[in-house]
């Protein structure tokens, strides 16, 4: 079956209209595969280690009255801020916090992955917001995700 399928599929490329479906298929694999992003298990994996009363660190924590139109500067600010997290579990040997904080930063490089930063230039950087320790930095992150997470279900019911 193998080589039927194989020697079926490398036929099948020779056709050019064959390749401009396969081309298109791949495109719009790819466009669905960016839309999957969702922030129900950020939020989740955010209520599992904002209590960590052993952390100390004070973190750059954006502000929950950001203006509307920097998203994406905030979302890559708590992305930054969790990569320092998740440097600072592994070197402190926590391997169960670390995976947490990791899976996390993982999502958000998905979430950010393809975004452009057009807005930047009007919005505060990351290194001007206030520090603040760890568990008000984890509340304002798990605030700020429900409210993407609201958003993206809104635009769901929307389309």
């Amino acid at each position: 079956m193998h080589v039927i399928m194989n020697n079926y599929f490398w036929s099948s490329l020779i056709n050019e209209s064959a390749i401009s479906i396969f081309i298109l298929c791949s495109y719009l694999l790819e466009v669905q595969t960016s839309k999957l992003f969702s922030w129900g298990p950020v939020i989740e994996d955010l209520k599992q280690i904002k209590n960590h009363s052993e952390i100390d660190a004070s973190l750059y924590t954006a502000d929950i009255n950001y203006p509307g139109h920097c998203n994406i500067s905030v979302v890559k600010c708590f992305y930054l801020e969790m990569k320092v997290l998740s440097y600072e579990a592994y070197i402190g040997g926590n391997e169960k916090f670390y995976n947490k904080v990791h899976r996390v930063v993982r999502s958000l490089e998905a979430f950010l992955k393809g975004k452009q930063d057009k807005e930047a230039p009007q919005c505060q950087e990351c290194e001007t917001f206030e520090e603040k320790q760890y568990i008000e930095f984890m509340k304002n992150f798990e605030t700020i995700a429900k409210r993407f997470n609201r958003e993206e279900n809104l635009e769901k019911v929307v389309v």
